[in-house]
């Protein structure tokens, strides 16, 4: 089987440009985006936690990911590309962007131990632990990821004399074929699975603090406590009220659902392309499938509005680098015009 991940431009000149414009525009912001990342989670404000460690290793995986993206526009233009540069790009893209979703989801495991540990959790032992898994979590991926480095291949389609990257196996090797193909849709299932489970596990978590201790006001003004006895009717009250408590901490605590639903469909193209056949002519349809291909990018960029936005701490941080990096009268020129 001859997989292919790599989307050639079409032969129009209109088209090219559209879609140059269209690659350095989505690199550009990507840099700028994981940039923000690095100066945000750099910080001693926003390291007081293992979350903040593994969000700064997640921006320079992002910021690698768009710097690879950025390489490999520039190796569409060149006809002469080697093997070794194919698989290189490739694996680097591949690596560097499972790996930043990976750690993304190590923020929502220690986030849901922080909810449910409570007073238990301690955020010295959990810097202590990120970066060590900061370390492990790369090198497993990379492991996983190191086939794109052995089969990753330059095809000459005799056709039309287009250059293609793909994966490259023999019809005789089906267990290295359905090795990979298990192997990458794991790499995206897992880390969507494990912000999901632990989406509900805050939420619920949360839930369950505000309801542990259930009040009843009396005419007085005074607080007494409801009796709690097993009764089927306090049965029957308590889970009502759980149930209740429950969604309505889900109305509220809503974005933790919506972020890791949203960012797994922007990775969906990625693993849709990873199995697409070279025979297919994915450049057929230009304004298509390169779209297509760089929405599975978004989850690399994704830190200031998954993370830092929602975060009165890190948006405080990313606004402190905002000022340090701008020039101070530009800073004022644009407060002078906002005011007028």
């Amino acid at each position: 089987a001859i997989i292919g991940s790599h989307i050639r431009l079409a032969t129009s000149k209109t088209i090219i440009r559209i879609s140059v414009v269209l690659i350095c525009l989505f690199v550009i912001t990507g840099i700028m985006m994981n940039m923000l990342g690095v100066g945000t989670f750099h910080g001693r404000a926003t390291q007081n936690a293992g979350s903040g460690f593994y969000l700064l290793i997640s921006s320079y995986f992002g910021l690698m990911t768009s710097l690879s993206l950025s390489v490999k526009l520039i190796f569409l233009f060149i006809s002469n590309q080697g093997n070794v540069s194919c698989a290189l790009i490739e694996f680097v893209i591949k690596w560097s962007l499972t790996s930043c979703e990976c750690l993304n989801a190590c923020v929502a495991i220690e986030r849901t131990l922080a909810v449910n540990l409570r007073t238990k959790f301690s955020r010295i032992k959990s810097k202590r632990v990120a970066k060590r898994i900061s370390i492990v979590v790369p090198m497993v991926v990379g492991v996983i990821c190191s086939p794109e480095l052995i089969y990753r291949r330059m095809v000459v389609d005799t056709t039309d004399e287009t250059n293609w990257c793909v994966f490259t196996l023999n019809a005789d090797q089906p267990n290295i074929s359905g090795l990979y193909s298990a192997s990458s849709i794991c790499l995206f299932l897992i880390p969507l699975t494990v912000n999901l489970v632990c989406s509900i596990m805050i939420i619920i978590g949360i839930g369950q603090m505000k309801q542990k201790t259930v009040v009843k006001v009396d005419s007085i003004g005074q607080a007494s406590s409801i009796n709690l006895s097993l009764t089927p009717m306090n049965t029957n009250f308590m889970s009502k009220l759980a149930a209740n408590g429950i969604i309505v901490q889900i109305a509220k605590h809503k974005h933790l659902l919506v972020a890791p639903i949203l960012l797994a469909i922007f990775a969906v193209p990625r693993l849709v392309f990873a199995f697409v056949f070279v025979c297919s002519k994915l450049d057929r349809f230009p304004f298509l499938t390169l779209p297509s291909y760089l929405i599975g990018f978004l989850p690399s960029m994704s830190l200031l509005f998954a993370f830092i936005l929602p975060s009165d701490v890190y948006r405080a941080a990313s606004l402190t680098f905002v000022k340090f990096i701008i020039p101070t009268y530009i800073q004022n020129y644009f407060f002078l015009f906002r005011h007028r």
